[in-house]
């Protein structure tokens, strides 16, 4: 008696490379979706018999997604295919205004006692709260973790699908109400949370800076305490990156402040007679026989005082 033989299906006459299969998933990867099918469906094509399952496996998809594809590219494209869509007309998850019950009467309870209008026009109205206001209103009106409590076995579940949110923010909102402490100071993260400023993380950005504005620093003879720089803020900046250090005006700003130095206060006398255009000549002459003291050894004593007090 002869054994019946096991039918089995054909193998893949010239299967891909390592490298084949990778650039094809990178490929894959950087599609949209329409794209992926189409593209998973033409490889599939070039292959014989298996080569679906092949190509399902190596890009991880579905086969029905291969096959649909393989139909798009046998058959004409449809009439909403023509102004570059992914989607069809209508397709996609629904916008919230047409998924969450009564959204139109919480939006009007909450603006009602905000809006105004014009007198002559009654169409034209507006409200005096911003957007984010508003959104904060509406989570107050009954959206929020206080209904999953109020909701017997499932609760959160069932507002995790109302307000399409995850999960865990419901659960981290039903910890923050039985721990109350946290929030005393209506913060959003807690004291200390959140990414450190650069300030504190840029190593030596402190010694560097006022390195950076030695040489430009002036102040009032009358109070030590009241410095400027002749720098702007995007000088500064400028010089710290040509010492390594990247930072913007913002944090500028803040190493000005942190150091005590100040705006400088505009004048609103003019000035008696006219300018010289080398003035600033003898300032740069200071600058470069104070350097050269110093590099020698020399003491340098900078004294701030009018020419009549010599």
């Amino acid at each position: 008696m002869q054994k019946k033989r096991k039918k089995t299906g054909p193998k893949l006459l010239s299967p891909y490379t390592q490298e084949i299969e990778n650039l094809i998933k990178n490929t894959y990867l950087q599609l949209s979706e329409k794209d992926r099918r189409r593209y998973a469906a033409i490889e599939a094509l070039k292959l014989p018999r298996g080569g679906i399952a092949y190509i399902a496996r190596l890009v991880g998809c579905s086969r029905n997604t291969i096959k649909r594809g393989i139909g798009e590219l046998s058959s004409p494209p449809p009439r909403w295919n023509t102004k570059n869509r992914i989607r069809r007309k209508g397709g996609g998850r629904k916008p919230s205004i047409e998924i969450i019950e009564n959204i139109d009467e919480v939006f009007l309870k909450v603006i009602d006692d905000y809006i105004a209008g014009d007198p002559m026009d009654e169409k034209i109205r507006w409200t005096n709260l911003s957007r984010k206001q508003i959104a904060e209103k509406m989570q107050e009106q009954g959206i929020s973790a206080i209904e999953a409590l109020k909701l017997p076995r499932g609760g959160i579940a069932y507002l995790v699908r109302l307000l399409d949110c995850n999960r865990n923010t419901i659960m981290r909102g039903i910890n923050e109400l039985n721990s109350p402490a946290l929030d005393t100071e209506n913060r959003i993260r807690r004291k200390g949370a959140g990414r450190k400023p650069s300030i504190e993380i840029i190593e030596n950005i402190d010694e560097v800076f006022l390195k950076v504005i030695d040489d430009h620093i002036a102040g009032d003879p009358m109070d030590e305490k009241i410095r400027w720089t002749n720098l702007s803020q995007k000088q500064i900046a400028a010089k710290m990156i040509e010492q390594g250090i990247h930072i913007s005006v913002t944090v500028v700003k803040k190493l000005l402040k942190k150091h005590g130095f100040t705006k400088r206060k505009a004048l609103k006398k003019k000035a008696i007679g006219t300018s010289s255009k080398h003035r600033n000549e003898q300032f740069e002459n200071i600058v470069r026989l104070k350097e050269k003291y110093i590099k020698d050894g020399n003491p340098v004593i900078s004294v701030d005082t009018k020419k009549k007090s010599f």
